[in-house]
Protein backbone atom coordinates (compact mmCIF):
# COMPACT_ATOMS: atom_id res chain seq x y z
CA UNK A 1 0.00 0.00 0.00
CA UNK A 2 2.87 2.38 1.09
CA UNK A 3 4.65 1.64 -2.25
CA UNK A 4 1.67 1.90 -4.35
CA UNK A 5 0.92 5.33 -3.12
CA UNK A 6 4.53 6.63 -3.56
CA UNK A 7 4.30 5.71 -7.23
CA UNK A 8 1.25 7.30 -7.67
CA UNK A 9 2.21 10.18 -5.89
CA UNK A 10 -0.25 10.21 -3.06
CA UNK A 11 1.14 12.30 0.24
CA UNK A 12 4.68 11.54 -1.03
CA UNK A 13 6.86 12.41 1.81
CA UNK A 14 8.65 16.24 1.66
CA UNK A 15 12.26 15.27 1.72
CA UNK A 16 12.92 18.64 3.17
CA UNK A 17 10.89 17.69 6.48
CA UNK A 18 12.91 13.92 6.19
CA UNK A 19 15.00 13.03 9.27
CA UNK A 20 17.00 9.82 9.41
CA UNK A 21 18.80 8.56 12.56
CA UNK A 22 21.65 5.98 12.83
CA UNK A 23 20.85 2.71 15.09
CA UNK A 24 24.20 1.39 15.60
CA UNK A 25 25.16 -1.64 18.06
CA UNK A 26 27.91 -1.07 20.77
CA UNK A 27 30.83 -1.59 18.48
CA UNK A 28 29.39 1.08 15.87
CA UNK A 29 28.19 -1.30 13.25
CA UNK A 30 25.36 0.57 11.48
CA UNK A 31 22.49 -1.74 12.02
CA UNK A 32 19.15 0.09 10.71
CA UNK A 33 18.00 3.32 9.86
CA UNK A 34 14.88 5.07 11.17
CA UNK A 35 13.24 7.52 9.27
CA UNK A 36 10.85 10.27 10.07
CA UNK A 37 8.68 12.53 7.76
CA UNK A 38 5.76 14.90 8.41
CA UNK A 39 4.14 15.48 4.90
CA UNK A 40 1.84 17.65 6.17
CA UNK A 41 -0.61 14.67 7.29
CA UNK A 42 1.22 14.18 10.50
CA UNK A 43 4.63 12.63 11.38
CA UNK A 44 5.83 9.09 9.56
CA UNK A 45 8.17 6.46 10.92
CA UNK A 46 10.03 3.65 9.41
CA UNK A 47 12.88 1.26 9.57
CA UNK A 48 15.27 0.78 7.22
CA UNK A 49 16.44 -2.38 6.38
CA UNK A 50 12.72 -3.36 6.14
CA UNK A 51 11.32 -6.71 8.21
CA UNK A 52 13.69 -5.90 10.94
CA UNK A 53 12.06 -5.83 14.46
CA UNK A 54 12.69 -2.46 16.28
CA UNK A 55 12.22 -4.12 19.82
CA UNK A 56 15.40 -5.84 18.73
CA UNK A 57 17.72 -2.99 17.67
CA UNK A 58 20.06 -1.54 20.26
CA UNK A 59 19.07 2.08 21.93
CA UNK A 60 19.88 5.31 19.93
CA UNK A 61 23.12 6.53 20.39
CA UNK A 62 24.75 2.45 21.69
CA UNK A 63 27.55 3.40 20.20
CA UNK A 64 28.36 6.06 22.52
CA UNK A 65 28.41 3.50 25.57
CA UNK A 66 32.24 2.83 25.78
CA UNK A 67 32.75 6.77 25.79
CA UNK A 68 30.29 7.05 28.68
CA UNK A 69 31.86 6.92 32.44
CA UNK A 70 30.08 4.32 34.19
CA UNK A 71 29.97 6.52 37.50
CA UNK A 72 28.26 9.70 36.05
CA UNK A 73 24.45 9.93 35.40
CA UNK A 74 23.14 8.14 32.07
CA UNK A 75 19.73 8.95 31.28
CA UNK A 76 17.03 7.21 28.89
CA UNK A 77 14.60 9.07 27.41
CA UNK A 78 11.88 8.47 24.70
CA UNK A 79 13.20 9.21 21.07
CA UNK A 80 15.80 10.06 19.56
CA UNK A 81 15.43 14.03 19.89
CA UNK A 82 15.36 13.76 23.28
CA UNK A 83 18.46 11.88 23.36
CA UNK A 84 20.49 14.24 21.31
CA UNK A 85 19.14 17.20 23.08
CA UNK A 86 20.71 16.02 26.03
CA UNK A 87 24.32 14.83 24.47
CA UNK A 88 24.31 18.19 23.10
CA UNK A 89 24.65 19.41 26.53
CA UNK A 90 27.47 17.16 27.66
CA UNK A 91 25.41 14.51 29.11
CA UNK A 92 25.02 10.71 28.68
CA UNK A 93 21.85 9.97 26.92
CA UNK A 94 20.33 7.02 25.30
CA UNK A 95 17.15 7.02 23.45
CA UNK A 96 14.33 4.13 22.63
CA UNK A 97 13.47 4.08 19.35
CA UNK A 98 10.76 1.71 19.33
CA UNK A 99 8.06 4.55 20.33
CA UNK A 100 5.93 4.67 23.56
CA UNK A 101 3.23 1.79 22.65
CA UNK A 102 6.23 -0.48 23.32
CA UNK A 103 9.35 -1.54 24.97
CA UNK A 104 12.72 -2.60 23.68
CA UNK A 105 13.41 -6.38 24.20
CA UNK A 106 15.38 -7.07 27.72
CA UNK A 107 19.18 -7.92 25.97
CA UNK A 108 18.94 -3.98 25.15
CA UNK A 109 19.65 -2.79 28.22
CA UNK A 110 22.68 -4.97 28.82
CA UNK A 111 25.35 -3.35 28.48
CA UNK A 112 23.70 -0.34 30.75
CA UNK A 113 23.65 -2.79 33.57
CA UNK A 114 26.89 -1.93 35.55
CA UNK A 115 25.97 2.05 35.61
CA UNK A 116 26.08 3.59 38.95
CA UNK A 117 23.21 5.89 38.39
CA UNK A 118 20.46 5.77 35.63
CA UNK A 119 17.60 8.09 35.38
CA UNK A 120 14.62 7.39 33.53
CA UNK A 121 12.62 10.07 31.78
CA UNK A 122 9.19 9.65 30.32
CA UNK A 123 7.51 12.33 28.06
CA UNK A 124 4.68 13.39 30.19
CA UNK A 125 2.01 11.11 28.73
CA UNK A 126 0.16 8.49 30.02
CA UNK A 127 2.05 6.23 27.05
CA UNK A 128 5.05 7.78 28.41
CA UNK A 129 4.78 6.64 32.46
CA UNK A 130 3.82 3.15 30.87
CA UNK A 131 6.76 2.92 28.59
CA UNK A 132 9.52 4.04 30.74
CA UNK A 133 7.96 2.13 33.80
CA UNK A 134 7.72 -1.31 31.78
CA UNK A 135 11.65 0.05 31.14
CA UNK A 136 12.09 -0.09 34.69
CA UNK A 137 11.71 -3.61 35.58
CA UNK A 138 14.44 -4.48 33.55
CA UNK A 139 16.73 -1.73 35.71
CA UNK A 140 15.18 -1.85 38.87
CA UNK A 141 17.90 0.17 40.28
CA UNK A 142 17.08 3.20 38.21
CA UNK A 143 15.59 6.20 39.32
CA UNK A 144 12.67 7.74 37.11
CA UNK A 145 10.52 11.02 37.53
CA UNK A 146 7.11 10.14 37.99
CA UNK A 147 5.32 13.67 37.19
CA UNK A 148 6.32 16.86 34.98
CA UNK A 149 4.89 18.65 37.35
CA UNK A 150 2.47 21.87 35.92
CA UNK A 151 3.73 20.44 31.93
CA UNK A 152 1.65 20.42 29.35
CA UNK A 153 0.54 17.20 27.80
CA UNK A 154 3.70 15.44 25.69
CA UNK A 155 5.92 17.38 27.53
CA UNK A 156 9.49 16.32 27.17
CA UNK A 157 13.36 16.89 28.24
CA UNK A 158 13.89 17.95 25.14
CA UNK A 159 11.08 20.99 25.87
CA UNK A 160 12.40 21.50 29.02
CA UNK A 161 16.28 21.54 27.81
CA UNK A 162 14.75 24.40 24.59
CA UNK A 163 12.61 26.50 27.17
CA UNK A 164 16.21 26.94 29.97
CA UNK A 165 18.02 29.86 29.71
CA UNK A 166 20.46 27.79 31.60
CA UNK A 167 20.22 23.98 30.65
CA UNK A 168 23.39 22.13 31.97
CA UNK A 169 22.39 24.19 35.51
CA UNK A 170 18.52 22.96 35.24
CA UNK A 171 19.07 19.23 34.12
CA UNK A 172 21.68 19.09 37.07
CA UNK A 173 18.61 20.26 39.39
CA UNK A 174 16.40 18.13 37.64
CA UNK A 175 18.33 15.42 38.82
CA UNK A 176 18.48 16.20 42.13
CA UNK A 177 14.76 15.84 42.10
CA UNK A 178 14.86 12.37 41.70
CA UNK A 179 16.55 11.69 45.49
CA UNK A 180 13.49 13.30 46.96
CA UNK A 181 11.69 10.29 46.13
CA UNK A 182 14.14 7.61 46.77
CA UNK A 183 16.66 6.25 49.16
CA UNK A 184 19.95 6.09 47.43
CA UNK A 185 21.07 2.40 46.53
CA UNK A 186 23.84 2.52 48.56
CA UNK A 187 22.53 3.19 51.75
CA UNK A 188 21.52 0.03 53.81
CA UNK A 189 20.51 0.15 57.39
CA UNK A 190 21.61 -2.22 59.68
CA UNK A 191 18.43 -2.57 60.85
CA UNK A 192 15.04 -1.67 59.97
CA UNK A 193 12.67 -0.38 63.13
CA UNK A 194 8.96 0.40 63.29
CA UNK A 195 7.99 3.89 61.93
CA UNK A 196 5.28 5.60 63.05
CA UNK A 197 3.13 7.40 59.73
CA UNK A 198 4.46 10.51 58.26
CA UNK A 199 8.18 9.38 59.16
CA UNK A 200 10.95 8.13 56.58
CA UNK A 201 13.39 5.55 58.12
CA UNK A 202 16.16 7.42 56.18
CA UNK A 203 16.34 10.89 58.04
CA UNK A 204 16.24 8.66 61.34
CA UNK A 205 19.29 6.50 60.19
CA UNK A 206 21.29 9.66 59.14
CA UNK A 207 21.15 10.97 62.58
CA UNK A 208 21.57 7.53 64.83
CA UNK A 209 22.73 4.18 63.35
CA UNK A 210 22.12 2.52 66.44
CA UNK A 211 18.62 0.96 66.42
CA UNK A 212 17.26 -2.29 67.95
CA UNK A 213 17.29 -5.42 66.10
CA UNK A 214 13.74 -6.58 64.76
CA UNK A 215 13.38 -9.97 65.31
CA UNK A 216 11.67 -12.28 63.47
CA UNK A 217 8.89 -12.96 65.77
CA UNK A 218 8.40 -8.95 66.18
CA UNK A 219 7.90 -9.03 62.36
CA UNK A 220 5.15 -12.00 62.58
CA UNK A 221 2.93 -10.68 65.58
CA UNK A 222 3.53 -6.92 64.44
CA UNK A 223 0.67 -4.79 62.46
CA UNK A 224 1.11 -2.02 60.58
CA UNK A 225 -1.11 0.88 61.33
Amino acid sequence: YIDLKNKLGINKPNENNLISYEIRDINNNLIATKNRSDNGTGKKYWIEPKGVKNKELPLYNTEKIPTYSKDEPLFIVEGEKCAESLTKHGFQALGTITGASSIPNREVFEPVLDFTEIYLIPDNDDAGYKHMTSIKQYLPKSYMLDKWIDKPEKYDIADFIAKSNNPDNDIKNLVSEFYSSYIPNNVVPSSVPFKELGTTLYEDYEKNENFNMATAKDLLSYEPP
